[in-house]
């Protein structure tokens, strides 16, 4: 058995929904997905293309795609399958542009512009993790709307848990207190635990915290839609 999905049913009551994938042949002799289709029907009848293929490039990554029937696709850039652009136009006689880059000789994401021009910026420490995150910046890379700080504690006598903490300041926010957040990791890096810190100005300005759990996910693969 290859291992390739190719058909999944979800049922709910007497609701059914239908999805797959048809592969074929690409370019560089590799069987690669063409179609994602989605189908409602017990019938298996009336299938609804939801993400076509229709090209890659010599390294084996989509190059063009078109979802939800459009007759416009999206183009995809690609530097040492590093996804550097993604254009999709013409809308309305406008070509909307995303453009990312990269933290040079690394895979880390370096800064991000979206089709509005908003840039986000990420700074990273000498070991690579996340340091700071600068987001809604205008072109000139300027004017940053929110500054989120990123610092890491791992386990010792007075921490039981390691944990990564966050802490957001925004631009033009009447209050400059940050919104902070604490994940707490287990012994093998799994998120157990995340508490946000705030200030409940309706009561009081004593600082609140609020403790979120959730489920931990499974490793699983998946198609990823473009």
């Amino acid at each position: 058995m290859i291992g390739f999905p190719i058909k999944v049913k979800q049922q709910t009551g007497n609701a059914v929904k239908w999805s797959k994938v048809n592969y074929a042949v690409s370019n560089t002799n590799q069987i690669e997905p063409e179609y994602l289709r989605e189908c409602f029907e017990a019938t298996l009848v009336n299938w609804i293309d939801r993400l076509r293929i229709s090209a890659y490039t010599t390294n084996g990554m989509p190059s063009t795609i078109y979802k939800n029937n459009f007759t416009v696709p999206k183009t995809y850039t690609w530097t040492n399958k590093l996804l550097t652009q993604k254009v999709f136009g013409n809308v309305a006689n406008r070509i909307l542009t995303w453009a990312i880059q990269y933290k040079t000789g690394t895979s880390p994401v370096q800064k991000m512009t979206d089709e509005n021009g908003f840039v986000k910026k990420y700074i990273y420490d000498a070991l690579l993790r996340l340091q700071i995150v600068q987001d809604r910046m205008d072109a000139s890379e300027a004017n940053t709307q929110a500054t989120t700080n990123y610092t890491y504690q791992y386990k010792d006598a007075s921490n039981p848990l390691s944990f990564i903490k966050t802490s957001t300041t925004f631009a033009n926010a009447t209050n400059t207190t940050p919104l902070s957040t604490k994940q707490y990791m287990d012994g093998l890096g799994w998120p157990v635990s995340t508490v946000h810190e705030f200030i409940h100005t309706a009561q009081s300005a004593s600082k609140k915290q609020r403790d979120v759990r959730c489920l931990r996910p499974t490793r699983q693969s998946v198609f990823i839609l473009f």
